[in-house]
């Protein structure tokens, strides 16, 4: 019976920010849970926890047997039921509890105290809003900077570091899978390095050796996109190389290697864009792209207006935007004239 009592003190406090806790410890936890009409419900388990709560220490584990609770989520109301027990409380608009859709997680460990948040999780599966994400020997190291909160979300997307050995994103637009994925978050930037990136676009794989992004954080409080847009255009880098061996058709030049692109390098800021690369045909070529780019919030959409693209000195505009194609999917891409809009 304690262990299920201190269960649904580990739910209490992963749901609440103003948890007064000063650490919290949890092995083997398991989380499961989908979404029917406007409800998801969910199973939680675990079979070790430690927890420092005000003045007082909770300590339960069992090593041969979890024990588990169940919870749903509706309309922001989170209930939870561990035995005879049951609670509920209501989530703020922008607690990530409150726009799921479905969240797997198995064997995961976490430690959170004043001076760090460490997790981590041989699998993780995590769906909201049409988004997908899925990692495996997912590892977090995060600094709560002496707060006490159990807020993870807010915390990480200040000071943060994520690494996993494979993680794959998939929405309407990208379908995009990387492995060794580095990710670095401080107040001011958001930066992820990756050995291996996937884009799978149109039917087709392109894969990238080395990928890195770096984009300005304008993060506030909690995820959003809007502001995570923001911040790229504000500033950011894009760096690509090491392509693989599919071919680009083009009209100016017939056809070009990917494995002949190096050194492919967009840089943004203040709206401002410039794509820089060399391409082998005879000899190494310079492609030069300039734009004005732009995010339509209400529209979900990223408008591109190219002003010069030059290959060669030929002017090069479809090119950019066939190379474009190899790494979203067409239905999310449409071009009028000179302007590329590209659906998030």
């Amino acid at each position: 019976m304690k262990i299920k009592t201190y269960l649904l003190t580990l739910i209490l406090l992963c749901s609440n920010s103003w948890a007064k806790r000063e650490t919290i410890i949890a092995k083997n936890l398991d989380i499961s849970s989908s979404k029917s009409g406007d409800k998801v419900t969910g199973e939680i388990s675990a079979n070790f926890l430690d927890v420092d709560y005000e003045e007082h220490n909770f300590k339960a584990y069992d090593d041969d047997m979890a024990m588990s609770g169940t919870f749903e989520i509706e309309k922001q109301n989170l209930k939870t039921k561990v035995s005879f027990i049951e609670f509920s409380t209501k989530l703020e608009e922008d607690n990530p509890l409150a726009q799921l859709d479905r969240l797997e997680l198995v064997d995961t460990e976490l430690k959170f105290n004043r001076e760090s948040m460490l997790f981590n999780s041989p699998s993780l599966l995590l769906q909201s809003r049409g988004d997908s994400v899925t990692a495996l020997n997912l590892r977090g190291e995060c600094d709560p900077l002496g707060d006490s909160t159990t807020d993870v979300d807010i915390v990480c997307l200040k000071n943060g570091k994520l690494n996993s050995s494979d993680v794959h994103i998939q929405n309407p637009s990208i379908n995009l899978r990387m492995k060794n994925l580095n990710t670095t978050i401080t107040p001011s930037d958001i930066s992820l390095k990756t050995n291996q990136a996937e884009f799978r676009s149109n039917g087709e794989v392109t894969i990238v050796k080395d990928f890195k992004l770096r984009c300005k954080n304008l993060i506030k409080r909690r995820f959003k996109e809007d502001e995570v847009v923001a911040g790229c255009l504000k500033s950011s880098n894009i760096d690509l190389d090491r392509f693989d061996e599919r071919k680009v058709k083009s009209i100016e030049k017939g056809i070009v290697d990917l494995e002949d692109i190096r050194n492919l390098r967009i840089e943004i800021r203040d709206s401002s864009l410039v794509l820089k690369s060399k391409i082998k045909i005879l000899f190494k070529i310079s492609l030069r792209v300039y734009g004005k780019i732009h995010y339509i919030p209400e529209q979900k959409l990223i408008r591109l207006d190219i002003t010069k693209a030059r290959f060669a000195g030929i002017p090069a505009k479809k090119l950019t935007m066939m190379i474009m194609k190899l790494f979203i999917e067409e239905d999310s891409i449409r071009i009028d004239d000179d302007t590329i809009f590209i659906k998030v």
